[in-house]
């Protein structure tokens, strides 16, 4: 306590105007802006506030109690089992109750405070807890700034009046904005979000637009593009689905950021790893989703989830929506429940992640009692038998709401399940069951065999299998649900980054992780160089303005003469070269056009290296592959001057092209020299120390 009263108590503060500190002032009260025990000082001024709305009488919100429609089967958690031998009757239907989570009476975050009032009566209660701690903690409250939000949606006339009265804005769907809340949107309608989302897609834009000027490389770029441009709206995304046409918009945005000309790399390769050619760009539509993952991982932990402010309002949700106490049959079989879930962005997202995620599949170290949340769509199959009459019927016509509970019981003491049929059961068979006509057997089904190893069958007495233990979580264990990451590696679902999760969604990323494409290959020209040579490109410490034509030139993706006449000749009328009168093709453009051959012939000879670079021919091989013609990898300092050496010939390339000027072999090789002088001076200072160092033998 003495330590605080130290540092802020008797503290003085001085104004300062224009770099001249005023006389000191003696700090009387508040807290330091900045200073890192500010916010805990306030927490503890704070506390008191909310402690006294949590144990008052405000109701909250919460979601209600439902009871399962009779067609709608339960989860094994609430089945009706037989206490004694399993003879006794059992009910023609279970009937599922979902519990739903506790009532939420706030949300507060440092001086952010949302309260939920169920009906306008408590309004003047809420007054009474503010003003009672206004008095006591000498702070006010300031209701300009309070904003009275409907979670519906739906205008109520007795809150509109309140807030008439009160002088408070009030937010409903007939509102043209959002309300913000932490910086993150409170709407009720697809239009306020677009809004909210509109004027983050504007600053994105603004931004880049800005970082345009300052003529970045390729790997600039994507620095850039991953750390200023795209985490403006990773926080949202991580709350918020956003729209696919808001992301699309947002795509565009930064690939014209990323490759403004033409022909420019598509967004696959952007996207791909630096070791594969791409920029590794953060793909923004499987980072909305892969942000999500948090809410499916929680849910896989069921004894930390279930401490999880945001988990059980997920379960309660789905078990409304799909008629299941069980969410098992909403993980295994998504796709099933997708049109359920329109209604609902969140949860409608969650069942788009799910269906990115390699399918989750029964154990053998499940209880046989999880089976029996497993729709029967989805896991049984008719027997064929060409003298069944009728012909069984397509277990896909089945709606998911039939489960293998429909056939199957719990036996809690003999640790079993039993597809015994009962007479008072026949008839819940055939209302499932409904493409036969009545019949006095079972119907017959074929089951995998994981299923049927662990489940009796008999069509007049249980079979007694082996005890095992009662499911007593949301789910059962999903240790085996993993991911393959590389040809020997895979990663539990569970704990998978987020980073990996986006890589493997990438539709080049297992083609090139698994086998490496051989020539010739139908992938990009960027997959034909291995990693290793990726690897040491993006590492060469060259100029900046080297790296993106040399880029281009590694991905094929350059506009010659020749190509784009190929494209549109009515725009591009011939596809010879402007300087020499050839057909300007890429070597051309780049190394054999004449004009450009008697500079790389000119720098072969004023830096000495004939030996590696004995021609245009081994200047080309180390452009395109970064060996020489023995497929023998350059050194980095060879490797930095043939990056100086293109980036010279690209600039005075278009420089003839756009500005009509001839070009002049003696102006390249000076302005190589002028542009690049601390790279000759290194490599010339380099070479002349190797070669006047004494041998080891020479010492001898």
């Amino acid at each position: 306590m003495s330590s605080l009263s130290s540092l802020f108590f008797g503290t003085q503060i001085s104004v300062s105007i224009n770099g001249w500190l005023g006389a000191p002032i003696p700090q009387q009260r508040g807290l330091r802006q900045g200073d890192p025990l500010s916010p805990l000082l306030f927490n503890l001024a704070f506390e008191p506030l909310l402690r006294s709305l949590l144990v008052s009488s405000l109701a909250g919100v919460s979601l209600g109690s439902v009871m399962m429609s009779p067609r709608f089967k339960p989860s094994p958690l609430s089945v009706h089992v037989d206490p004694k031998d399993g003879t006794g009757n059992w009910p023609l239907d279970f009937v599922s109750g979902s519990t739903p989570p506790p009532a939420v009476k706030l949300l507060s975050y440092a001086d952010d405070l949302e309260v939920f009032l169920s009906s306008p009566d408590e309004w003047s209660l809420l007054l009474s807890l503010l003003d009672l701690y206004g008095r006591a903690s000498n702070a006010k409250v300031n209701l300009s700034k309070t904003v009275l939000v409907s979670l519906s949606g739906v205008s109520h006339a007795s809150w509109v009046s309140l807030a008439d009265s009160s002088g408070i804005e009030w937010h409903d769907a007939s509102s043209s904005g959002a309300v913000r809340y932490l910086g993150y949107p409170l709407h009720s309608t697809q239009a306020q979000l677009l809004d909210y989302l509109d004027a983050i897609l504007v600053k994105v834009t603004r931004h880049s637009n800005l970082l345009k000027e300052r003529q970045l490389s390729i790997r600039g770029k994507s620095l850039v593009a991953n750390s200023l441009l795209l985490s403006k709206v990773y926080h949202i995304l991580r709350v918020i689905p956003a729209p696919t046409s808001w992301l699309d918009q947002l795509k565009r945005v930064i690939r014209e950021f990323m490759v403004p000309f033409n022909p420019s790399v598509s967004w696959s390769s952007l996207c791909l790893p630096k070791k594969f050619g791409g920029a590794s760009l953060v793909d923004v539509k499987d980072q909305s989703l892969a942000l999500h993952m948090v809410y499916i991982q929680r849910l896989l932990f069921p004894s930390r989830s279930a401490v999880d402010f945001v988990s059980p309002w997920l379960v309660h949700c789905i078990q409304v929506y799909t008629g299941h106490s069980s969410v098992l049959p909403w993980f295994m079989y998504p796709a099933m429940y997708k049109s359920l879930f329109k209604g609902v962005p969140v949860v409608s997202h969650l069942v788009e992640l799910l269906s990115r995620l390699p399918p989750l599949v029964v154990s053998e170290s499940w209880s046989p009692r999880w089976f029996l949340d497993l729709p029967l769509c989805s896991v049984v199959s008719p027997c064929e038998n060409p003298l069944d009459k009728p012909p069984p019927l397509d277990p896909a016509a089945l709606a998911p709401r039939y489960l293998l509970s429909d056939l199957c019981f719990w036996i809690p003491h003999l640790g079993v399940v039993s597809a015994g049929l009962k007479n008072n059961m026949k008839r819940q068979v055939r209302l499932v069951w409904s493409g036969f006509q009545p019949f006095n057997g079972p119907p017959t089904l074929t089951l995998p065999e994981v299923i049927r190893s662990k489940i009796g069958f008999s069509s007049s007495e249980l079979s007694a299998l082996p005890c095992s233990p009662a499911a007593s979580s949301w789910l059962p264990s999903t240790a085996h649900w993993t991911i393959q990451v590389t040809s020997k590696t895979v990663v539990s679902i569970r704990k998978v980054p987020l980073g990996v999760l986006r890589r493997s969604w990438h539709p080049e990323y297992a083609s090139l992780v698994m086998h490496r494409p051989q020539p010739p290959a139908t992938m990009g020209a960027h997959a034909l160089l291995r990693p290793f040579f990726w690897r040491l490109f993006w590492s060469l410490p060259m100029p900046a303005k080297a790296f993106t034509p040399w880029w281009r030139l590694l991905h094929d993706r350059i506009g010659y003469r020749a190509r784009l006449h190929r494209w549109d000749p009515n725009v591009y009328l011939s596809p010879l070269c402007g300087l020499c009168g050839e057909v300007e093709t890429l070597g051309h453009m780049l190394v054999y056009c004449p004009m450009k051959a008697i500079f790389w012939m000119d720098m072969i000879q004023l830096l000495c290296l004939q030996e590696p670079l004995c021609d245009l021919a081994s200047v080309w091989s180390g452009l395109v592959t970064l060996c020489d013609l023995k497929s023998v990898p350059l050194s980095n300092d060879l490797l930095v001057l043939l990056g100086a050496g293109l980036a010279t010939v690209w600039r005075l390339h278009w420089k003839c092209v756009i500005h009509d000027e001839s070009w002049s072999s003696a102006h390249a090789i000076n302005a190589f020299e002028h542009d690049h002088s601390l790279i000759i001076s290194e490599f010339m200072a380099s070479t002349s120390t190797a070669t006047e160092s004494p041998s080891l033998l020479e010492l001898n």
